[in-house]
């Protein structure tokens, strides 16, 4: 006895599409796109004080990470240096605060790897990467805000070693967003195209 069974074709129509959202979409993944294929939109290695975007991002991941191993492994050392006498001895408190802000700079030195990348890549004007630059910017702006709120709290030592890494952190991405006209209409537009975008999909 032989069982036999027919095969059923189902057909299903196309689910229709917003024209905002075909739009916005268009709009924003053709940069992107062009910047992949390496076209006549694909940005160039510049040059950043002598060094390439590439170069200058992993100086400041370099750094980053130079700064958080002895936050991590020497935390008593960095105490008496950072706060002088007002941590004499070290307590755990000043511990936990530095390992805190070495989980930080962790975080942003991971941020400034793929920003590397990226410029490696040619695509370090895309929205991906514009995004991890407004980052890079919010971490040196919050830790300087936090320095020179407590002046009294740190060790001349301490407040010049942050500003120059603060200075070097958001210096570097604010300068490839807002230095030139072209720049700060590039971030705008993927901005604006992002929410038009986003928007578009919560359409009924």
């Amino acid at each position: 006895m032989v069982e036999t069974r027919s095969a059923h074709v189902l057909e299903t129509e196309p689910t229709p599409v917003h024209p905002a959202t075909t739009k916005a979409y268009k709009e924003a993944t053709e940069p992107t796109l062009a910047a992949r294929a390496g076209g006549r939109r694909a940005p160039s290695l510049r040059r950043w004080h002598g060094l390439s975007d590439a170069q200058a991002y992993t100086a400041v991941a370099l750094g980053h990470l130079l700064l958080a191993v002895p936050l991590i492994f020497s935390w008593k050392l960095v105490t008496k240096a950072a706060f002088g006498k007002a941590a004499d001895p070290p307590e755990d408190q000043h511990g936990h605060l530095l390992h805190l802000y070495a989980s930080a700079l962790c975080s942003s030195a991971a941020v400034a790897f793929a920003l590397e990348e990226l410029a490696r890549g040619r695509m370090l004007h895309t929205f991906t990467a514009d995004t991890l630059k407004l980052g890079l910017i919010g971490h040196g702006i919050a830790w300087f805000t936090l320095f020179v709120n407590y002046p009294a709290t740190w060790s001349f030592t301490a407040m010049l070693v942050e500003t120059v890494a603060c200075l070097a952190t958001a210096g570097l991405p604010a300068s490839q967003l807002l230095l030139t006209r072209q720049d700060r209409n590039r971030v705008w537009r993927d901005f604006r195209v992002r929410k038009r975008a986003g928007n578009a999909f919560t359409c009924p």
